[in-house]
C-alpha cells in the first residue's frame, strides 16, 4: 500500500481510537459480546514499557459471539456504532468509520470473524443487521 493511502500514526490518532471504542461500549447497552483484538491493545498490554507503541487508527474486534447470538446482539452492535458516530464503509464489508468530514483522524472499527463451520470467503449475514454482513477471513483451529 502506498504511503499516500496510509493514515499517519500519532498519539492523537491512538487516543481517538480508544475514545471510539469507549463510545461503542457505552452505547451497547450491556456487556458487548465482541473481543478486542487490535488498535488500543499494544499500549494496553505494554502501558508500563519504556517505549510506547505508536498506536493505530483502527479498532479491530472479533465478532464470532455476536454472530452466534444472532439478531439480538447484532442489532445492538449496529445501533451502538451509529450512536457512537460511526458509519458503515460503503465499499468494505464489516468496516465502520468516523465521518471523514469531521476534524481529527478518521478511525476505522473493523469487525473480524472466523467460524470453524464456514469456509473462507463465505458470506455471513446476521438477521436484521445488513451492516454486519461480510466475507469470512478464515479460521485457524
Amino acid at each position: 500500500m502506498s504511503s499516500e493511502f496510509m493514515p499517519q500514526r500519532s498519539r492523537e490518532g491512538r487516543d481517538a481510537a480508544e475514545r471510539v471504542l469507549v463510545r461503542i461500549v457505552r452505547n451497547y447497552g450491556g456487556r458487548p459480546e465482541f473481543v478486542l483484538l487490535g488498535g488500543p491493545v499494544p499500549e494496553l498490554l505494554c502501558r508500563h514499557c519504556e517505549f510506547l507503541h505508536a498506536g493505530t487508527l483502527d479498532v479491530g474486534v472479533q465478532v464470532n459471539l455476536e454472530i452466534s447470538s444472532g439478531a439480538v446482539h447484532g442489532v445492538r452492535l449496529v445501533q451502538a456504532n451509529l450512536n457512537a458516530g460511526l458509519l458503515p464503509e460503503p465499499t468494505r464489508h464489516w468496516c465502520w468509520g468516523t465521518d471523514k468530514r469531521l476534524a481529527g483522524p478518521v478511525i476505522k472499527f473493523e469487525l473480524l470473524a472466523g467460524l470453524h463451520n464456514q469456509p473462507t470467503g463465505s458470506t455471513i449475514t446476521v438477521d436484521q443487521c445488513g451492516s454486519l454482513g461480510g466475507h469470512l477471513d478464515g479460521y485457524v483451529e
